[in-house]
């Protein structure tokens, strides 16, 4: 039996391309239990559908997947998928790197791409760690944008640190949460 697996990494990417490829390749609804998620291949945890379909192989099922990071994004975590499928007796087709861990020249082709799916999963970290640094080094405040206008906070901090009305009166009366006009006094350091 074919098991289709496809993984995005977020809840607004879709698998349609992924499908696409594999139909391409004759794997579809109609000849293979297909397998769908949506979260990150850093790891192998939260996988639940990737465990599913390793805990439903039986022998001679093959695994097929549209490319080598779909299944995981580090070099161990796909040696313990593959590894998991072997011992079942079972095989893996990856469509777009096209090869057969069956064979020593499979095995090591598998490596080579999981190293190359390793890297630019790293790639991608560091980029997003330098970018963040960088905009943060210019001055441009990161996250999402406030609600409140700065004059609203102003009144309600001064309001805070000169009645004495608890932080969640003053919180409640301008509308905010506990935690914004909380937060909002631990970033300046006052306390009452």
């Amino acid at each position: 039996m074919n098991r289709l697996y496809c993984r995005t990494s977020t809840l607004d990417q879709f698998q349609d391309r992924q499908m696409y490829i594999l139909n391409e390749k004759g794997y579809n609804e109609s000849n293979s239990v297909v397998y769908e998620e949506k979260v990150s291949g850093k790891s192998l945890k939260k996988r639940d559908e990737l465990k599913r379909l390793l805990n439903d192989l039986e022998k001679g099922d093959v695994v097929v997947c549209s490319e080598i990071s779909r299944l995981a994004r580090s070099t161990i975590d796909l040696w313990s998928v593959a590894n998991t499928i072997l011992e079942k007796e079972c095989s893996l087709i990856c469509v777009k790197e096209n090869f057969d861990l069956s064979t020593a020249m499979g095995r090591f082709t598998f490596n080579i791409f999981g190293s190359i799916a390793q890297l630019e999963r790293e790639t991608i970290s560091e980029r997003t760690r330098d970018g963040l640094a960088s905009k943060k080094a210019q001055g441009i405040v990161l996250g999402r944008p406030s609600v409140y206008s700065q004059e609203e906070i102003e009144q309600a901090i001064h309001e805070y640190m000169t009645s004495k009305k608890s932080l969640k009166d003053v919180a409640s009366h301008y509308n905010f949460t506990y935690g914004t006009l909380y937060n909002e006094l631990k970033k300046r350091n006052l306390k009452r």
